[in-house]
């Protein structure tokens, strides 16, 4: 097979507000198509930057007479463009052409196209129709070689499932991630075995097996009091021990149980649904509806939790095993919350606290499987490129390798997390600490 590598410029909706807002785009065109000599094309955007400024990107695209049918979920868009033929670099797109990544727009507005194709010609000739459109101010070729490119697309997937759109986009984003030198959460969770070895010898357990599911059955008639009646949406759905004796709550009072897991990993997704068949054995006289997404939190929107001729009342957003510490920008986590949530829905949220902070420190750093866990996307390790950092005045412990922070885990103080919330109109309602002041459970209601 052959590759291009272009980077180029043009009058572009994507490109232009990059450039004006200062966000980075990995865009995907979905389909073209023409009808009366007007040229149409389906796009899905995923933009980076800070949330003010992908706010403003969004606000500003709205005004645009050229764009219709614009969908947001966070910080994904989807739309349908109209414009004359060969005013877009896309309509010179064929089907014998292979996008082999994302098309990558920068804070300058200029994108990086890399497509493959079975001939060179083919190739060139792509290439050569953007060289001649008048509306494109610049293009040049990085490279045009004879690649096997197998290898590139079979890592875009795992086990082999190479048309899978969410790991093609977290492949990319991972080398934006680098050269950023943040690794997000995300990334952690890509390899199914590399996670089970973390669950025996977790740092977030503290002298209990598991603290949080232990806190969770103890307080379980009080935790259930808020969340009953309510479909359960659970953000990460792990191994699922916790997750399931939630749901255990609803199923002994309850005769449907509505519930939506999203996570990053399929394979948890499908023992999580192999749990809630168990569940309704055991529990016969109950019935369980379930919705599985296999994709990031920020990708989702209110519209996707709802059931059909649903009979509750609201919704409880559950986030467990201290997954909103992962986030560096932690404004990202709860603006997810506050765009997902409305008036009346609860936010159940467990954390690990701050009280022990140099000793879970320790566990992190000696636990000899964690690096593993977080470098899944590494072929070899090089442990002695590993560092860890404890940040005491933010609380926050912290991996670096080669230079790049690929790990983080903020621990928290109930003030300060309940201050924070209340900037997302969340108000604390009620929380619990275990014997061991290690895990905190808390119950928001959105205002």
């Amino acid at each position: 097979m052959w590759e291009i590598k272009i980077k180029l410029k043009h009058d572009c909706t994507i490109g232009n507000r990059c450039k004006k807002f200062k966000c980075q785009s990995f865009s995907l065109t979905l389909s073209n198509w023409e009808e009366n000599n007007i040229f149409y094309t389906s796009q899905r955007h995923n933009l980076i930057g800070k949330p003010k400024n992908i706010i403003n990107f969004i606000n500003n695209l709205r005004k645009d007479r050229r764009i219709y049918n614009l969908k947001v979920f966070n910080n994904d868009i989807f739309f349908i463009e109209k414009r004359t033929k060969k005013n877009i670099p896309s309509s010179f797109y064929n089907q014998g052409l292979i996008f082999v990544a994302p098309v990558k727009v920068n804070e300058e507005g200029e994108e990086i196209w890399i497509l493959a194709a079975d001939s060179k010609d083919k190739l060139k000739n792509f290439y050569e129709n953007l060289k001649n459109s008048s509306k494109v101010n610049y293009i040049n070729v990085i490279y045009l070689k004879n690649k096997n490119i197998v290898n590139k697309l079979s890592r875009l997937s795992q086990k082999n499932n190479i048309v899978n759109r969410l790991d093609f986009f977290l492949e990319s984003k991972l080398g934006v991630e680098k050269k950023r030198g943040q690794i997000e959460g995300e990334q952690w969770f890509r390899d199914f075995e590399d996670w089970i070895f973390i669950t025996f010898n977790n740092p977030y357990n503290w002298k209990k097996p598991n603290s949080e599911l232990s806190l969770l059955e103890e307080k379980s008639k009080l935790i259930y009091s808020y969340i009953s009646d309510s479909t359960l949406i659970f953000y990460g759905a792990g191994v699922g021990e916790t997750e399931l004796e939630i749901v255990r709550q609803i199923l002994e009072k309850e005769k449907i149980c509505e519930i939506v897991a999203i996570d990053i990993n399929n394979i948890f997704l499908n023992l999580f649904e192999e749990n809630l068949k168990n569940k309704e054995i055991e529990y016969p006289k109950s019935k369980i509806l379930y919705k599985g997404y296999n994709a990031c939190f920020q990708n989702m929107m209110r519209d996707d939790f709802n059931f059909q001729n649903s009979s509750k009342n609201r919704n409880v957003h559950i986030c467990l095993g201290g997954t909103i510490g992962n986030f560096k920008n932690q404004d990202e986590i709860f603006t997810i919350f506050k765009n997902n949530t409305k008036k009346g829905d609860i936010l159940l949220l467990a954390v690990q606290l701050d009280k022990n902070i140099n000793q879970i420190f320790k566990k992190y750093y000696k636990n000899r499987y964690f690096p593993k866990f977080i470098l899944n996307f590494e072929n070899k390790i090089n442990t002695n490129l590993i560092k860890w950092k404890l940040d005491k005045k933010e609380n926050i412990i912290k991996m670096i390798y080669q230079n790049i922070e690929v790990f983080r885990s903020k621990k928290y103080s109930i003030r300060n997390l309940n201050n924070k919330l209340k900037n997302f109109d969340f108000k604390l309602l009620k929380h619990w600490i275990d014997n061991n002041k290690n895990v905190c459970i808390l119950i928001f209601k959105k205002i």
